[in-house]
């Protein structure tokens, strides 16, 4: 696999118009992410239930440094990274649920910023895989096709997702 392709479920658009987050519950969203899977996460040790959260000050977000959630937990594959990040996909049952549908990670990031990284990776692993999603140039290119990334694992860290948040609104 060589590109993601985000192109968005057709729940999309029905859910849109009735979402307004605020900052801190963008974030809170993502964070909550890292919770899941942390507790989805069978036999995982004290290490891997960690969660980071960066923050920038206002003076740090004027130079653009990036707002950073991270957690240790069991990562994604190439396939998981795919969906989890494809607008309208959830692997939740939904019914009878009032969560978003698929739409969180979607509607925190674009509300936040117009440019998210998301690298993960699992155990198995020798390295990371990673997004960029650039809002701008998405919808410039008129295409949701997104090249693969890999990177090596950060020194220490077996497994784990980090979003991390650039170009903010």
């Amino acid at each position: 696999m060589e590109n993601f392709d985000l192109t968005p479920a057709p729940q999309l658009l029905q859910i849109l118009g009735d979402l307004n987050f605020k900052g801190w519950q963008c974030i809170a969203e993502l964070v909550d992410n890292s919770i899941d899977a942390i507790i989805n996460g069978s036999e995982l040790t004290k290490e891997q239930k960690i969660i980071n959260v960066f923050v920038p000050t206002p003076s740090k977000l004027k130079q653009q440094e990036p707002l950073v959630v991270e957690d240790f937990a069991t990562g994604m594959t190439e396939a998981q990274l795919e969906n989890s990040v494809r607008a309208g996909f959830t692997s939740k049952n939904t019914r009878g649920n009032i969560g978003l549908f698929g739409m969180g990670f979607n509607v925190a990031t674009s509300r936040l910023a117009n440019t998210v990284e998301v690298w993960t990776s699992t155990t198995e692993m020798d390295h990371e895989i990673g997004v960029r999603i650039d809002l701008k140039e998405m919808a410039q290119n008129k295409s949701f096709i997104r090249p693969k990334l890999t990177r090596p694992k950060k020194v220490g860290k077996s497994s784990g997702t980090e979003i991390k948040i650039f170009d903010y609104k």
